[in-house]
């Protein structure tokens, strides 16, 4: 009779669990759209709309509500030219999802999913994430369409970077065994688009201590933060490793000052937005690198992060000269040929999740 009443109980609990799975794993609700917008900012609790007139920025509106607790480092995509597609962060479990903001139907939605992650990427038409055990693909409904399961423990590095028919991605896989000294390989995992089978896994120079990588055109561009002497010492590096997609033969940039920590691609493929880490010299600075002449120029942003706490959380490029840039809470529109501030915003909300740009 225990028993009964035990797997009674536990069919309810089942019972109740799959049905708080069905209506949490999709929601949808009306998002604020302004006609005259030219690029709206998306925080955790606001959404802020934005209209570029001449060299000021203008706030047109910001709506305060909710759209999610945490929202995952930079894991902000643009898909198929009309969603904001975003993952949610924190503790694995059923309750994070991932988030789509609709910019044609002026809708919000988020649908459950277990493998969230600060890692995604997008081929323009579909939304990826790697969360340590699985690749997954997901499409415009946030459904999951294909996944690929790693057979041994890895550990990714941002991005998911997408050309032609290929996924590539960076980070290492370990190769010592429980209990024995932690070591493990860089590697770049290159995958099929279609149906993620994965085509290979080209070891990398295992001296080299990485944290992304971004393609730009037919490259992929991979920052050397240090290189390893040994299992305590590291040295820093200006370098920036260059594969060439086609041929996957690696040249290297070497910078003048600073070491490379992240690149946000503009729409000037000749051009590399680097920004820099700032535990070097306690200062938020980006480098603006010509990869046709080596011509590098560099700003310094630390006026906007005051308490070194900040990070570039996104760059478009507006046209030849002009940058939205934005910072912790600072919405900046720079001129980076003539390095000057042309209009700064004081956001009202902090903690800026995406940057949705009306035009793309």
């Amino acid at each position: 009779m225990k028993k009964l009443i035990a797997l009674i109980i536990t069919l309810i609990i089942a019972c109740i669990g799959i049905l708080f799975w069905n209506f949490t794993s999709y929601k949808q609700e009306p998002l604020p759209i302004q006609a005259d917008a030219d690029f709206y900012i998306v925080h955790t609790n606001a959404i802020s709309a934005y209209r570029l007139n001449g060299d000021t920025i203008e706030t047109l509106k910001s709506t305060k509500m909710w759209i999610s607790d945490q929202i995952a480092w930079r894991s902000a995509r643009t898909v198929d030219q009309r969603y904001l597609i975003m993952s949610e962060d924190g503790v694995k479990s059923f309750g994070e999802s991932l988030i789509k903001l609709d910019f044609q139907d002026a809708t919000i939605q988020r649908r459950a999913t277990r493998h969230f992650s600060h890692v995604t990427g997008t081929d323009g038409k579909y939304f990826y994430t790697n969360d340590y055990g699985q690749l997954t693909k997901f499409d415009t409904d946030l459904k999951e369409v294909k996944a690929h399961v790693f057979k041994e423990d890895h550990f990714p590095e941002q991005n998911i970077n997408v050309y032609k028919d290929k996924i590539y991605m960076t980070g290492s896989i370990r190769t010592s065994k429980p209990g024995e000294d932690w070591n493990a390989k860089n590697v770049l995992f290159i995958f099929d688009k279609e149906n993620l089978d994965l085509l290979d896994t080209v070891e990398i120079d295992q001296d080299l201590s990485t944290i992304n990588s971004q393609i730009v055109g037919d490259k992929l561009y991979l920052p050397i933060a240090a290189y390893q002497e040994d299992q305590q010492n590291f040295i820093r590096s200006y370098d920036i490793a260059v594969f060439q997609l086609d041929t996957l033969d690696m040249q290297k940039i070497t910078l003048d000052t600073h070491s490379p920590e992240v690149i946000h691609p503009l729409e000037d493929q000749d051009l590399l937005f680097i920004e820099h880490s700032n535990y070097e010299h306690g200062q938020l600075l980006a480098t603006i690198y010509d990869t046709k002449t080596g011509q590098e120029s560099l700003h310094d942003f630390s006026q906007f992060d005051p308490d070194g706490s900040y990070w570039i959380s996104s760059v478009k490029q507006v046209d030849a000269e002009r940058l939205v840039i934005t910072i912790g809470d600072h919405l900046l529109l720079y001129n980076w040929k003539t390095k000057t501030v042309l209009s700064q915003v004081r956001t009202e909300f902090e903690a800026i999740s995406g940057l949705w740009w009306a035009n793309n």
